[in-house]
């Protein structure tokens, strides 16, 4: 089975936005011209505050990573790597970790689709394994 995405821009790999079912590489070969007008958004992009002790070391800015929630898995990307006393007024941190600001806890936030919203992501994490 194979598909197509309009896309305003393109990036080999998987796209963190698709859907879990549908987040396979992607190449960035155009299969004919593009239409005129812009790519539609179908999904909004989500950040989410990781306390970064479920990481390991390597883990840097701009790194694919996959969060297993269950069965699930949802690809993102490291955008930031902060100390917690850095984010004013963030909520406690998810899956634990010390509360509020000036803890001195590092933190990763992930950019992933809106379908991790009310997911609780006390799950485990991993690093991707997909080339």
């Amino acid at each position: 089975k194979w598909w197509a995405s309009c896309k305003a821009f393109c990036e080999p790999g998987i796209d963190p936005t698709d859907t879990p079912e549908n987040q396979k590489p992607w190449s960035c070969k155009p299969l004919g011209p593009r239409a005129a007008g812009t790519a539609e958004v179908h999904f909004k992009e989500v950040v989410v505050k990781i306390p970064a002790d479920g990481f390991p070391g390597s883990v840097a800015k701009g790194n694919s990573i996959v969060l297993g929630v269950g069965e699930q898995e949802f690809h993102g990307k490291v955008v930031s790597i902060k100390d917690v006393s850095e984010i004013e007024g963030s909520a406690a941190p998810i899956a634990g970790g010390g509360g509020g600001g000036g803890s001195g806890l590092p933190v990763f936030l992930v950019v992933c689709g809106l379908t991790l919203l009310g997911i609780g992501l006390y799950a485990h994490l991993r690093p991707a394994d997909w080339a």
